[in-house]
């Protein structure tokens, strides 16, 4: 792929996540400023969260991140996530390879007020119950 294709394709966020997902992306919402809404459609691994966050021209564009139901995802995986510095919503649900590490890691998600935990069983209740007095502001689902 040509440096111009690549800048092209970063001008269309929608084509560019394609292009580096493939299938595993089943929908993708961009609004009127830019702001992506990403949901994953097959298994999602840590290697493709690192890939994600590794795509500086589209990562801070991402606000909303699907992640429901994908078990390979693991605390290793949710640290690449502080490159989505603007992301405000989270669905973990059902990633249950997710422990006190990881709920941490979300931590420096400073943009983050939505947060879907149900279904993560090996995240302590104190865990969860430290997140919330650190980040009063974001809404846990558990």
């Amino acid at each position: 792929i040509s440096a111009y294709q690549q800048a092209n394709l970063e001008n269309n966020p929608k084509e560019y996540l394609k292009l580096n997902f493939g299938d595993k992306i089943s929908r993708i919402d961009v609004d009127s400023r830019g702001n992506i809404s990403l949901k994953f459609a097959s298994t999602v691994t840590d290697a493709d969260l690192d890939r994600l966050a590794h795509l500086r021209k589209i990562n801070k564009k991402i606000i909303s991140l699907d992640l429901s139901f994908y078990s390979q995802i693991s605390d290793a995986g949710l640290a690449h996530l502080k490159a989505l510095t603007n992301l405000t919503s989270l669905n973990l649900w059902g990633c249950n390879q997710i422990t006190d590490v990881g709920l941490a890691h979300l931590k420096a998600l400073t943009s983050l007020t939505s947060l879907d935990l149900g279904g993560c069983h090996i995240i302590t209740h104190a865990a969860i119950a430290a997140f919330k007095r650190e980040r009063p502001e974001v809404a846990v689902r558990r």
